[in-house]
């Protein structure tokens, strides 16, 4: 093929790029605008209508139905990811990330520390050929107590989570102080009545 032939070909490709471009510009406004019908609220009359209530029941569901098929699927999409990312924060599942984000902040600050000064020692073992760092001091205790002090303010968050699901599951646990007396009542009254 020529060049003459390359080019009739290209400007070919192109004309139809612009008329796909088109029809499908042309198919998502009409979905769009069939899409927006279906989410229009019903107009309602001050006069009751006489209906019986089946015909309403089954418009009710065909209308559900009409609703649910509205959402794309890129929504449905996004709203099971959102339902997803929920589960897994209630759950702390995921404790891979955790590590990761702990990781990588914890990285920062050691970036940040020792951006301060030219501290660490890097030389060549001449007889092994292995290259080897000498730690800062005062850098790897700032890391150190950082870690720490992370890990005791995750473990007291999580143990005070864990105690408050506890308190609302097991019988004995109470919102108030009367709630609180009125549970101890009842329960002398129960060791009473089975004595």
């Amino acid at each position: 093929m020529s060049l003459e032939g390359y080019l009739q070909r290209f400007k070919e490709l192109r004309r139809r790029s612009f008329e796909v471009s088109l029809k499908i510009g042309k198919i998502a406004e009409r979905e769009a605008w069939e899409q927006a019908e279906i989410r229009k609220p019903r107009v309602y009359r001050m006069e009751a209508e006489d209906s019986d209530d089946v015909g309403s029941l089954q418009d009710s569901v065909e209308r559900r139905r009409e609703k649910l098929m509205g959402y794309t699927m890129r929504e449905y999409e996004n709203w099971e990811k959102k339902l997803h990312e929920k589960e897994a924060k209630k759950d702390g599942a995921n404790l891979q990330e955790l590590a990761k984000y702990t990781y990588e902040k914890q990285l920062g600050k050691v970036k940040k520390y020792a951006g301060t000064q030219k501290s660490a020692k890097i030389w060549k073992d001449q007889r092994t050929g292995r290259i080897n760092i000498s730690d800062d001091g005062p850098l790897v205790n700032r890391l150190a107590s950082d870690l720490e002090r992370t890990s005791k303010e995750r473990y007291v968050a999580r143990r005070k989570e864990m105690e408050r699901r506890d308190m609302q599951a097991t019988p004995g646990g109470y919102i108030n102080d009367k709630n609180k007396q009125f549970n101890e009542k009842l329960d002398r009254q129960l060791r009473d009545v089975e004595r």
